[in-house]
């Protein structure tokens, strides 16, 4: 559709500027009223990248320009992970003939994102049919809401965490009454037996299952005695650094450690001993999963920009840019059903169906508590991947 030039304003006379393309209730409309209005009020082709025809001054700071006339097409503005969705809605509209009111994120000239609130309506003119609407920014207030969001959610991880801890400590405590009871009978068993009675034998299964059981039972004390985490912008490298360090004299020579860290990844709110012994426990894991064989594990750290969440992440953490920490075995797998409980106390892993303890369960617990989100993935004979992602921390850089 092209402008039609009988819609251009005319300064004959030395009258008020206007520009009938812009209309209240069907009347032309000042420029300088036009202009004066919040947001940026705009006409746009019912096409597929909503051509603007007209843009109020607002767009300038809305959008980081002003197309001072020039159409221009406001489609490839809005967010990938959006964009069909509006053009859809924008579309469905402008066929039935009524309003529509949308939120979505439009890129500013600058590069960052702006959250805009964008309602409009189709009109009809000399047999063609326009779009009227408006962009409003919103980006502060879901910014704050986020933040409030945010607040909550942490609050509610607290007492969350702090309800688990009373339940493993309680449980532990109890159970170690019990194991107490099992092991002082055996001994006492034991020592009314002569040296080389074969009951002796008998007794042996039930020192290392009392034993194995006190080990674990000190391991869920352990985790009832977890304190909340104490927030400080912290960089995730150095973390990473002394993990490596440490990995370094565990893991055997056979098993590559690859590391790939991002130098300028931005700070994140964590308490770092918390995610320390978090990427510790994941490391381990992939390397007992690798079953004794030579293998390689790989960890990568990057800060990613705001996008829609991963596939099987919180949306919470799709509106916001932050932290990305892989941790990668390539030499073994589980089936998808396995991975999907996997943070599960206790679930079969994969070479010689050994169980999952505690661990993973502790440690998705760990990065929850920071606001984050941890994923598996595994695919047969490409291995286990895990991916934590935490928000930026305020005044990141």
């Amino acid at each position: 559709m092209k402008p039609d030039p009988s819609l251009h304003p005319s300064d004959a006379d030395g009258e008020q500027k206007t520009d009938s393309r812009a209309t209240v209730f069907g009347e032309p409309m000042p420029r300088a009223f036009f202009d004066s209005l919040p947001g940026m009020v705009y006409l746009a082709r019912p096409d597929r990248t909503r051509t603007i025809e007209l843009a109020s001054a607002g767009s300038r700071e809305l959008l980081g320009f002003a197309p001072d006339h020039q159409p221009f097409s406001l489609a490839p503005l809005i967010h990938p992970g959006e964009r069909d969705e509006v053009l859809a809605l924008v579309k469905s509209a402008v066929a039935g003939n009524h309003p529509f009111a949308v939120e979505y994120r439009v890129r500013h000239a600058g590069g960052d994102w702006r959250t805009v609130w964008d309602q409009g309506r189709p009109l009809h003119h000399r047999q063609q049919t326009v779009v009227q609407g408006q962009l409003l920014d919103v980006t502060h207030r879901v910014q704050r809401e986020e933040a409030q969001l945010g607040v909550e959610l942490q609050r509610l991880q607290t007492q969350k965490g702090n309800a688990l801890n009373h339940l493993c400590a309680g449980v532990a405590h109890e159970f170690n009454n019990v194991i107490a009871g099992i092991l002082g009978s055996a001994e006492l068993l034991a020592s009314d037996l002569p040296e080389k009675h074969p009951g002796r034998e008998t007794l042996k299964p039930i020192f290392e299952a009392s034993n194995q059981a006190r080990d674990f039972l000190a391991k869920l004390r352990a985790a009832g005695q977890r304190q909340p985490p104490e927030f400080k912008p912290i960089r995730l490298q150095s973390v990473l650094e002394e993990c490596l360090q440490i990995l370094r004299t565990i893991i055997p020579a056979k098993v590559e450690l690859q590391a790939q860290i991002h130098p300028d990844c931005a700070k994140v709110n964590a308490d770092a001993a918390q995610i320390h012994q978090a990427i510790l426990d994941l490391c381990l894991h992939a390397w007992h999963g690798l079953a004794e064989r030579r293998g390689r594990i790989s960890i990568s750290l990057e800060t990613l920009a705001p996008m829609h969440a991963p596939a099987g992440v919180p949306s919470r953490l799709g509106r916001a840019p932050h932290v990305c920490l892989t941790v990668r075995d390539h030499n073994s797998a589980v089936e998808k059903t396995a991975a999907e409980n996997i943070f599960l106390p206790f679930r079969i892993r994969r070479a010689g169906g050994k169980k999952i303890g505690l661990e993973l369960f502790l440690v998705r617990e760990t990065i929850q508590a920071h606001l984050g989100e941890i994923i598996a993935e595994s695919e047969p004979g490409h291995g286990m991947t895990f991916r934590i992602y935490l928000p930026l921390a305020a005044n990141a850089h």
